[in-house]
């Protein structure tokens, strides 16, 4: 995902991250960042603040091999 990294007009780098919606109906998208992966999705509602954004290190999960 790194080669999706570009940098803005002041030089610093930003990433563009789609969201599709999930099978609750919720908008999730993935980013790699620093060579980490995280998880983005909307979060709760307050007064005063139009959308709140979630984001959730997802830790690599440990793969067995058959062999």
């Amino acid at each position: 995902m790194s080669k999706n990294i570009k940098t803005d007009r002041f030089g610093q780098p930003y990433q563009n991250v789609a969201c599709k919606n999930n099978k609750n109906g919720y908008p999730v998208g993935y980013a790699e960042l620093g060579g980490k992966l995280y998880k983005i999705e909307p979060g709760g509602s307050s007064d005063g603040v139009d959308q709140w954004v979630k984001i959730t290190k997802v830790d690599a999960k440990k793969r067995h091999s058959s062999m």
